[in-house]
């Protein structure tokens, strides 16, 4: 029976690099390597009618670079073409675009470029920019594939800044932490979430390592950088 467990499962060991590894792919897709298991273990997924939700449908799509429409299995004949040259652009843009970096490579390209925030333009995607120059904190740019776009469901700054207005404890250790970044050059923590995604109904719950580093922008201008690394089950 071609379900969705049954073709997630042979994308997963088909493919080159997550072959046997549940804990990276799922740390790509933002989710514990529990809940890949799940996908695969629970039979009660074959009749279900929700499923995952489209943000980790679409997050597993990508990473085995495959369409929405394969993973579903609602492809077409009508589509298969067009899918074989959607599947050619992917393949060249991921041969440019860098893999999702780790806590660990932030901090190490934070020390090799001096804080020069110019030194982060391959994975600025995945962290969001901040300044704390002046009383708040005040979000100025999100990365479209950090955890903070996920969670949002948008890469506008105000909303992130209207989300911390809204909860006046987190902004003050925000803040704080933002602070101590600066003065320390950069700070690791361990952090937990526990949010409602705003595109499907089940809140999202996991651990990540949060990365703040100081950066300097070429007009001399004073930012931190956060990235959210998420720490697979």
């Amino acid at each position: 029976m071609n379900t969705f467990r049954t073709r997630l499962a042979a994308l997963i060991a088909a493919h080159p690099t997550y072959k046997g590894k549940y804990a990276q792919l799922s740390r790509e897709c933002g989710v514990s390597r529990k809940y890949i298991a799940h996908l695969l273990n629970d039979d009660k997924l074959d009749h279900s009618t929700s499923g995952p939700g489209l943000f980790i449908a679409a997050r597993l799509a990508e990473r085995l670079g495959v369409s929405l429409d394969d993973l579903a299995g609602s492809i077409t004949p009508a589509t298969k073409a067009a899918n074989i040259a959607e599947r050619f652009a992917a393949a060249i843009a991921a041969i440019e675009r860098p893999a999702a970096p780790t806590s660990s490579a932030i901090l190490t390209r934070h020390a090799q470029t001096g804080g020069e925030l110019s030194g982060f333009a391959d994975v600025i995607e995945y962290c969001d920019v901040y300044s704390c120059t002046g009383p708040t904190l005040k979000p100025v740019a999100i990365g479209r594939r950090s955890l903070s776009a996920a969670t949002l469901g948008t890469t506008d700054p105000d909303n992130l800044a209207r989300a911390l207005a809204a909860a006046p404890d987190v902004a003050t250790r925000a803040l704080a932490d933002h602070r101590a970044a600066i003065a320390r050059g950069a700070l690791t923590t361990i952090e937990r979430l526990d949010g409602q995604m705003t595109d499907r109904p089940r809140r999202l719950r996991m651990e990540y390592i949060r990365t703040i580093v100081a950066v300097r922008a070429p007009s001399g201008e004073h930012f931190t950088l956060l990235h959210a690394d998420p720490i697979s089950n």
